[in-house]
């Protein structure tokens, strides 16, 4: 119900005009729109969230890696023995699954007290993400990394890492 029934516009001159069940429409859907609640199908996708976390390894030195979702950067991050762990908070359109990558390098200290350097290179597909928790890791010698639902109390939600060179090497 309108307070109103007649609408009018101020201007250089103002007038007045009686309400019209196009005005109205109109009223209505300008209405629904500041109040964040279009009716266009699809307008106001429902949004979901997740975390991603990654933690310094007892044989690493540093890494530096950046997330991306849905070919879009999320964050880069750096982890050393000051900063040891991180947790990255994602949102995301609720439907369907997401990529992610992984992108970066990280130095590990070999047994003999040298260094190396690894590069960080993986794609994958995230099933359902809403409400999950995931985390980064390594296998193979720091050869392979990938993440893994780490969500307590939910079955893990299938995720298909793919090791195929996706980040562009770093140039100088």
């Amino acid at each position: 119900m309108f307070l109103a029934r007649r609408l009018c516009y101020v201007g250089a001159v103002d007038t007045c005009q009686p309400e019209t069940p196009a005005m109205r429409t109109t009223l209505v859907a300008a209405w629904l729109t500041l109040a964040g609640l279009s009716c266009a199908p699809g307008a106001a996708a429902a949004q979901v969230t997740f975390h991603v976390r990654d933690r310094v390894a007892t044989d690493e030195v540093a890494e530096l890696t950046t997330l991306y979702i849905d070919g879009q950067m999320i964050r880069s991050f750096s982890l050393d023995e000051h900063d040891r762990d991180t947790t990255i908070t994602v949102t995301v359109p609720a439907d369907g699954a997401h990529e992610y990558g992984l992108c970066g390098h990280i130095v590990i200290r070999e047994p003999d007290g040298t260094t190396r350097t690894q590069a960080i290179d993986v794609t994958g597909t995230l099933g359902e993400v809403a409400d999950r928790d995931f985390e980064a890791v390594a296998s193979d010698d720091f050869t392979r990394f990938y993440l893994v639902d780490t969500t307590p109390d939910r079955p893990p939600v299938q995720i298909t890492p793919r090791h195929a060179h996706a980040c562009a090497p770093a140039t100088s």
